[in-house]
């Protein structure tokens, strides 16, 4: 009895720590997990987090995956605070890849919604706008 209530006690505090992680810790942890390379690339005024998986020596394709919206409002109302993805789709799919490929972020994205610059109809009403598909190619 005691090494069960041991055993609860522990998967509790495992998923207080975990319901607690922010999105973006979520998914650098899930990148981690799946052995993918953490990289930060310039997107004209903006920093994007990316994720790297190289291929074969000699592949000259590179498979590129994005991300949907993630979670752009708080109950359908307001700007979220962090528009981070809650869990990557895209991430499982890269690691499965045989090609190089690499999971570019949004601006702003990622844990970097209080970068300079960011603000929120980067992620809400000007998603698909100029300054985020810029920043991405």
């Amino acid at each position: 009895m005691i090494g069960f209530v041991r055993r609860l006690g522990w998967l509790c505090c495992l998923s207080a720590v975990t319901a607690c992680s922010s999105p973006a810790a979520k998914l650098y942890a899930q990148a981690e997990q799946l052995n993918l390379q953490t990289l930060e690339l310039p997107g004209g005024p903006y920093r994007l987090a990316a994720f790297y998986k190289p291929g074969q020596a000699g592949d000259l394709t590179l498979h590129v995956y994005l991300e949907g919206d993630g979670r752009p409002w708080q109950q359908g109302r307001w700007p979220a605070a962090d528009p981070t993805t809650r869990s990557s789709l895209m991430l499982p799919l890269l690691a499965l890849d045989t090609k190089p490929a690499l999971y570019l972020g949004r601006p702003c994205y990622n844990g970097r919604a209080a970068d300079p610059g960011c603000e929120a109809k980067l992620w809400t009403s000007a998603r698909y706008g100029e300054a985020v598909v810029g920043a991405m190619a």
